[in-house]
């Protein structure tokens, strides 16, 4: 669902292009080659549809208008710049049986807190379960006007080999037109078959 969200750039990868054009955490995107976007999916549909040899942003930092300047290459071969994207710690759903299920957790709580760690960010949630290594956690959330503490005991996961509570960000299905959907599935084609091949010149150079 982040993708209806203000594009803010929730962090940078240390290293990476982001770090070297100076972005910074909480840093907004307000345009990609001067058109206005408000979202990260327009955000995504801009860098999917242009075609110059370089694109150029526009961040807001704090009031500050600042603009940088990037080479396509880095989106068209499948590479990143390096920015993380802030997703609010909504659950969007619980799976049936789980430990969050047994312990009483539901869709749209806010989790404030894990073992008295403030949790900003979606992508903070799964390292800290990691770290209890299956010892009890304690999660505090807010649900409507109220904030509730609850106690859960993480469950391992034999197939993908790490510890799990059974929640899930917020998801929304989207509409596109016949334009957009045609690009967004000949780009998806596009990724599939150059991963697929990478695979395989991987798999016979051993």
């Amino acid at each position: 669902a982040y993708i209806l969200d203000s594009p803010i750039i929730g962090g940078i990868t240390e290293g990476s292009v982001a770090e070297q054009l100076d972005l910074q955490e909480k840093d907004q995107i307000l345009s990609v080659n001067r058109i206005a976007v408000s979202s990260w999916k327009d955000v995504q549909a801009q860098l999917r549809k242009s075609e110059f040899p370089v694109i150029e942003f526009k961040i807001d930092r704090g009031g500050d208008v600042l603009l940088r300047k990037v080479s396509r290459e880095y989106f068209s071969s499948g590479k990143t710049l390096g920015w993380k994207i802030l997703i609010e710690p909504t659950i969007g759903q619980v799976s049936a049986g789980s430990p969050a299920d047994k312990a009483g957790l539901l869709p749209n709580d806010r989790i404030l807190e894990i073992n008295d760690q403030k949790i900003s960010d979606w992508s903070q949630i799964s390292p800290l379960i990691q770290k209890t290594k299956g010892t009890e956690v304690m999660l505090s959330v807010q649900r409507q006007s109220s904030v509730i503490s609850f106690t859960i005991k993480p469950q391992w996961n034999s197939g993908k080999k790490y510890w799990i509570v059974g929640i899930s960000s917020q998801t929304i299905h989207v509409s596109e037109s016949f334009p957009d959907a045609l690009s967004l599935g000949m780009t998806q084609v596009y990724d599939i078959t150059v991963k697929t091949f990478d695979f395989i010149f991987r798999l016979v150079q051993g």
